[in-house]
């Protein structure tokens, strides 16, 4: 069994080392928000007549309280990543990618005057 959770371990430290941490956490996120996502139906609001007559004395306990709060903080955590990943492909495209465009069309528009000149 000791040999198991080394194993185990030993892919982690040699995977982990190859991915970037903002990936790590990225997915950490996202199972989080998937998993609270699914568990605050089945816990604070069951579909049964039941579920539907407890959920106003359900829905203020503190682990629905909690789910509730887990699943409002990663959605805005991963729409923030959404927006800064956006942000950064704008910046990049007009900075790095869009000169060399102008150039190629100014590149152009000399070839095309000169032939009109002769």
């Amino acid at each position: 069994m000791n040999t198991y959770f080394d194993e185990i371990k030993n892919i982690m430290t040699t995977t982990v080392g190859y991915v970037p941490h903002v990936i790590i956490v990225y997915s950490l996120l996202c199972i989080t928000h998937y998993v609270s996502s699914n568990v605050y139906p089945m816990l604070c609001t069951p579909l049964t007549l039941t579920g539907f007559i407890m959920a106003p004395f359900i829905v203020v306990t503190p682990h629905c309280q909690g789910l509730r709060w887990v699943i409002h903080y990663t959605g805005d955590q991963i729409r923030h990543t959404w927006v800064w990943v956006g942000t950064y492909l704008v910046y990049y495209i007009t900075k790095y990618i869009t000169p060399y465009f102008v150039q190629s069309e100014n590149t152009n528009t000399n070839t095309n005057d000169h032939e009109k000149d002769e």
